[in-house]
């Protein structure tokens, strides 16, 4: 419950940040809105006065206008004073912008690092057998879930690690001469895991499957649990084993009484929809 509760609070948290970070950006983008429509009015207005004084510039000067100069004047520093003033909203407005992008990329909440507990991920121990792809992966997604750096996938490998795979560990740190939270300085953690994964011999699916089919008997298996085993070796992609030699190995390695009834129609199946069809 404690758990829970903890990670409730954690989502909470998140919730709360990025929804006061929209509405910083809603704050922003409706100044910005307003601001281009303050300067497109003022644009306007300084097309219309320009047109004005374009017009007063070419009427003809009558002899008792004395005072056209001083119209043109006025004219003339209401233009430049509204010029002015659009520059300064399109100033602002490009500093707003520039705001509205900081707080895009700076103010997102970086997700926190909380501690990892494997829960359900067993040691890695030769000892005991364990599946490396399958371990791998989970080890990967547990430090992914909890945000951990990259720089300390290291120092957890090894703390879940025993028998072999910590001596091959420990050689490694040797080697280098560091500590287990020192050895991201000295090698990658697409490196390390790339070596772990040849050292351990994480084999493809397809070689996985034909090494099994090359022993696999029934045995003691009840013969439904023995056509559906087989049956999900044989899809596996890149499988370099035909239907005939399938064929061979899954008759020659079921119990007597199947094996009998097969051989007698062997020839007839084709398919292995239709051997596994004819044994069940």
């Amino acid at each position: 419950m404690a758990k829970r509760g903890q990670e409730n609070s954690q989502l909470e948290d998140s919730a709360n940040k990025i929804a006061l970070l929209l509405s910083h950006l809603m704050d922003l983008l409706a100044t910005c809105i307003t601001q281009q429509a303050e300067i497109l009015r003022l644009d306007n207005s300084v097309a219309h006065l320009q047109d004005r004084l374009q017009r007063v510039e070419q009427r003809p000067v009558a002899a008792g206008s004395s005072n056209t100069a001083d119209r043109l004047t006025a004219l003339e520093m209401q233009v430049g004073s509204l010029q002015d003033g659009a520059q300064l909203r399109q100033t602002a407005t490009q500093q707003l912008q520039q705001r509205i992008c900081t707080t895009a990329t700076t103010s997102s909440p970086e997700p926190r690092e909380t501690a990892p507990k494997f829960d359900g991920l067993e040691i890695f121990h030769d000892s005991i057998k364990t599946d490396p792809i399958p371990w791998f992966r989970k080890f990967e997604l547990t430090l992914h879930l909890h945000n951990v750096k990259e720089h300390k996938h290291h120092a957890y490998l090894y703390s879940r690690s025993r028998g072999a795979c910590q001596a091959w560990l420990d050689n490694l740190l040797s080697k280098y001469g560091v500590v287990a939270n020192d050895l991201h300085t000295k090698i990658t953690k697409d490196d390390l895991k790339a070596a772990w994964h040849k050292r351990f011999q994480v084999e493809p699916p397809e070689i996985k499957a034909m090494d099994k089919l090359m022993v696999f008997e029934q045995g003691t298996l009840r013969s439904t649990d023995w056509i559906a085993e087989y049956q999900c070796l044989t899809p596996v992609p890149d499988i370099q084993m035909g239907f005939m030699a399938i064929r061979h190995y899954f008759i020659s390695r079921s119990c007597p009484a199947l094996s009998n009834a097969l051989t007698h129609v062997e020839d007839t199946l084709t398919t292995t929809a239709e051997l596994f069809d004819k044994a069940a």
